[in-house]
């Protein structure tokens, strides 16, 4: 491996949910816990846009639609603070050809959309270069982490530890609640999703939901069901009520 490399995952701060802090940003938790066990410095940062400092090599945006404007302001920000850092967006509004192609011409150094983990990997390594590719080439479908057994076992568990859990959490019942994920892909077409219908089926995990929580975690599963295979996925599609425009 290359040397190690200091890496800061940024998700804006979400300004357009009921509270900014309802929701833990489970998808650079899972980017970061990815590029640790590959032996780099990755710092998590869920904060507002003055609050991201100089100092890394990589910074990884990821973004909603809602938050891409703030996401076009970091990467303003750290092409000052960090002229010479690589700056990479991912998140659910690149999974659009179009804002794939406006984040581009934006001057983000790459795009990749689908699962980030190990094409990030290969960008922090330097295996993907800026330097080496047609701007075209900068958008990149992240390649997939190969199933296990049928199951999305390699995957490591989230860095939750990378933030304080404490400050997180929406209300269900009047008790503090947290998200979880159990499955990646899915076959449906639901007509609100960006990605519906990309898949054949569900990819899950084998342990259950209590073997999932951190051991000093304070949030209970109500049930502890375990995840089925492949086959078995408690998938469902969602039936729309209205017609919602999909982008191809």
């Amino acid at each position: 491996m290359s040397r190690p490399r200091r890496v800061l995952l940024y998700d804006p701060y979400d300004d357009f949910l009921q509270g900014p802090r309802d929701f833990t940003p489970l998808g650079i938790l899972y980017l970061s816990a990815w590029l640790k066990r590959a032996g780099h410095d990755v710092t998590v940062l869920h904060e507002e846009i003055d609050a991201l400092p100089a100092g890394f090599d990589v910074y990884g945006i990821s973004a909603t639609t809602p938050q891409y404007p703030k996401a076009r302001a970091a990467l303003d920000r750290i092409r000052e603070i960090a002229p010479g850092a690589v700056v990479v967006l991912g998140g659910a509004h690149v999974n659009a050809l179009r804002c794939r192609r406006e984040a581009i011409a934006d001057g983000f150094d790459f795009v990749v959309w689908g699962e980030g983990e190990t094409t990030l990997q290969a960008i922090v390594e330097g295996r993907i270069r800026r330097e080496d590719v047609r701007p075209e080439q900068r958008i990149i479908e992240g390649a997939k982490i190969p199933a296990h057994d049928g199951t999305i076992d390699a995957v490591p568990a989230p860095d939750r530890d990378a933030i304080d859990i404490r400050r997180y959490g929406y209300p269900i019942e009047g008790r503090k609640a947290a998200t979880l994920m159990t499955a990646r892909e899915c076959p449906f077409k639901c007509q609100f999703c960006s990605s519906a219908g990309a898949a054949k089926s569900c990819l899950t995990n084998s342990v259950s939901v209590r073997e999932a929580l951190p051991p000093a975690s304070s949030v209970r599963a109500r049930t502890p069901a375990r995840s089925r295979s492949n086959h078995e996925a408690p998938c469902r599609p969602l039936r729309a009520t209205g017609r919602v425009r999909r982008e191809e």
